[in-house]
Formats: C-alpha cells, sequence, structure tokens
C-alpha cells in the first residue's frame, strides 16, 4: 500500500480508491464518502486511474449525447403539434402553448450545446499530461464529470417532458372530448378553491383574525381572476371547435353549462367580498392597505390570457411583505 503522503508527488493515479478518498478529505475539506462516491467513477478494478478517467469520459460522451437526440425527436414532436394546430394556431389559447414548446425546445438546444463544450473542455483537460496526474486535477476532473451526467440528466428528462406535452397537446387538437376534459379539470379545481375561501371566510363570524382576513382577500381576488381566464379560454374553446369542425349542438350544450358554472362562481365569490367587507376591521386596513393595493393592481393588470407567472408571484409579495 502505498503512503498517501506520497500523493504530492504521484497524484491520485495509482491508488485505491479508499486511499484517494482520505487525500482528499484531507487537503480538499471534502466529506470522506462524498469523495469516494466521486473517484469511485474514474477507478478500474478499485483502483484510481487513467484507464478509468478514459472510460468514465466515453461513457459520459453517451450520456451527453442523448439529451442532444432526445430534443431532436421533441422538436419534431413539437412540430407535427404545430401541424396539427394549424387551423387555431392564432387563438390565444393555441399559440401559447405552441410558443411554450418552442421556447422549451430552445432552452434544451442551448444548454445542450453548452454543456457539449463543456465536455470538449473536460476530454481536453483529462488528455493533458499534466493533469489527471495531479492531485487536485483527477479529483476535480471527476467531480466536473459527475456534474456533466447530472446536468445531462436534467436535460434529457426536459426533452422527454417537452416531448409528451407536444404529443397530449396533438391529442388535445385531435379530439374534443379531451379539450372539454381538461377545461373541466381546471374548472372543478377552481370550484375547490372557491369552497375552501367560503369555508375560510365563514370562521371570520366566529373568530375574527386578522392574517385570515387578509389571505381570504387576496385569495378572492386571485380567484376573480382565474373565473374571469377561464371564461376567455371557454370562448377561445368555442372559436377551436368552430375551425376544426367540432359538432356545434355539443359545443353549444357543453358551452351554456360552463357558463352557468362560471355564472355561479363568481356570484359566490360576490357574496364572500360582501362578507370580508362586513368582517372588516380599520386596524387590519391600515395594517396590510398597502401590500393589498399593491397585488390589487397587479390583478387589475391582468387581462386574459393571464401570465399566472407575474400573478402568483405578487400573490407571495404580498403574502410576505417582501418588496
Amino acid at each position: 500500500m502505498r503512503d498517501p503522503e506520497d500523493a504530492d508527488r504521484a497524484g491520485l493515479i495509482g491508488l485505491s480508491v479508499d486511499e484517494a478518498a482520505d487525500v482528499v478529505a484531507e487537503r480538499a475539506d471534502v466529506d470522506r464518502e462524498r469523495a469516494r462516491a466521486t473517484l469511485s467513477t474514474v477507478a478500474a478494478d478499485g483502483t484510481v486511474s487513467e484507464a478509468g478517467v478514459q472510460s468514465a469520459l466515453a461513457h459520459l460522451a453517451k450520456v451527453v449525447s442523448t439529451p442532444a437526440t432526445r430534443a431532436e425527436f421533441a422538436g419534431l414532436d413539437a412540430e407535427d403539434a404545430r401541424e396539427a394546430a394549424a387551423d387555431a394556431a392564432d387563438l390565444p389559447v393555441v399559440a401559447a402553448r405552441l410558443d411554450d414548446f418552442d421556447a422549451r425546445l430552445a432552452t434544451v438546444e442551448s444548454a445542450v450545446e453548452e454543456l457539449d463544450a463543456d465536455l470538449q473542455a473536460l476530454v481536453e483537460r483529462a488528455g493533458d499530461p499534466d493533469g489527471p496526474a495531479v492531485t487536485d486535477d483527477v479529483f476535480a476532473l471527476a467531480r466536473e464529470a459527475d456534474r456533466i451526467g447530472s446536468r445531462a440528466n436534467e436535460l434529457q428528462a426536459a426533452a422527454d417532458e417537452l416531448g409528451m406535452d407536444a404529443e397530449e397537446f396533438e391529442r388535445w387538437i385531435a379530439s374534443p372530448s379531451a379539450r372539454h376534459d381538461e377545461f373541466d379539470a381546471d374548472l372543478a379545481e377552481l370550484t375547490g378553491a372557491v369552497d375552501r375561501l367560503e369555508a375560510d371566510a365563514e370562521s371570520l363570524t366566529d373568530d375574527p383574525d386578522a392574517d385570515v382576513w387578509f389571505d381570504c382577500t387576496l385569495r378572492r381576488r386571485a380567484l376573480a381572476l382565474q373565473v374571469a381566464d377561464l371564461r376567455a379560454e371557454a370562448a377561445e374553446l368555442e372559436t377551436v371547435a368552430e375551425r376544426l369542425g367540432d359538432d356545434p349542438d355539443t359545443v353549444a350544450d357543453r358551452l351554456s353549462a360552463t357558463r352557468d358554472d362560471l355564472d355561479d362562481l363568481d356570484a359566490r365569490l360576490a357574496s364572500v367580498a360582501a362578507d370580508l367587507a362586513a368582517a372588516e376591521r380599520d386596524a387590519w386596513r391600515d395594517r396590510y392597505g398597502d401590500r393589498l393595493s399593491a397585488f390589487e393592481a397587479t390583478v387589475d393588470d391582468a387581462d386574459p390570457p393571464v401570465d399566472w407567472g407575474a400573478v402568483l408571484t405578487a400573490l407571495e409579495t404580498a403574502r410576505t411583505g417582501d418588496s
């Protein structure tokens, strides 16, 4: 067994994984078990070696090539979805999804290019005769290889998810029932949120609480905006159905029922607003007024189709009081 102190001259190459982990843990302030796990990726037969480094890089090259291939497939899926939606691509409910696919694909493709450049730099670094033989370099190389592999797996998952979403959207375009089922699921989720809001607002009658009142007031405004957003989406879905040749009688019946449900939610939210106004205390308004006003300004500026990312950020800001 070689004395780990000799690692100053010979580096980690030739040490057992356990010995190398001891050196790294002592000199790089790294947890020994983490160092051992990292170094095992550049080991052959339990020994850190040049052969282990080259094997790890060869495997890494395959890992990095996978998201590029998956991104190509996802791009084809997105293009198929765009072709399927051609007759309705100008409508916001459709255009927003197609634009999202394009943006996500561009993000993955750009990240894959960056990762490939990182891999090439690592390969060049490993080929440097003064590189892997140095203690710090071989461990740093293994750690960088691990980072690149993890990032490649993330990009592969993102590309696969994009492909699945594009295929699901293509089915959504082709199937009236799929479109209505998705909308009904959103409507049911919204209805449940209104149910919970009503229960929380009602609790103020017996237990006046400033924090509960404030949260209910915020949620009421957000849910009213969601009703408006779904109402606009329902109208767009009617146009989608007309463009794609769905049965007009079925569309009319479903749209009528949807409008009734949304009208009911609007009425319930108006009732909650009245209850919250009745429960309000001057001290509560003084305490939360500025945060409410800021959130209400965001809601007032949000027209369908709503940018929910911005609204939810404003909601969280209002709740926490962070600016």
